[in-house]
């Protein structure tokens, strides 16, 4: 198999973005796919410990979304737009680094025409707190 991406990144004060995509090719016996994912981060910083952040995997426009291609079973394909939005801190408590984040993501995935499944749609409210050591 073999892989290959492209990432931009950028930064604005306390704004920070970065553009990737990723694209990977895997050839065997009886297989022949690709998946290409253009994804975009931001992060804004409210306070040194709390920041917002968006992730954008697929970027809403048809040839920008994300996109696995199955080459030998068309049926098996599909494009989809991942979107994350979280509030983000970040502190010490008694040693320990606490991060959490709370937020939600909705995805949004089109099967191929071949594979008689209607379209996906995924939304999700999260809280994530996770501790470790400084």
């Amino acid at each position: 198999g073999s892989g290959s991406g492209a990432t931009m990144a950028a930064q604005l004060g306390d704004f920070a973005v970065t553009l990737s995509t990723e694209d990977t090719v895997q050839a065997g016996a009886g297989q022949s796919w690709s998946m290409v994912t253009p994804s975009l981060k931001a992060r804004y910083h409210l306070t040194p410990n709390t920041s917002v952040e968006l992730a954008q995997a697929g970027l809403f426009v048809p040839v920008l979304r994300a996109r696995y291609a199955d080459r030998e079973e068309r049926a098996r394909s599909w494009t989809s737009n991942l979107s994350i939005l979280q509030l983000t801190t970040i502190g010490t408590h008694q040693g320990y680094v606490l991060t959490s984040n709370v937020g939600v993501r909705r995805e949004l995935t089109d099967y191929h025409q071949d594979s008689g499944l209607p379209k996906d749609k995924y939304s999700a409210f999260f809280v994530d707190v996770v501790l470790g050591l400084e």
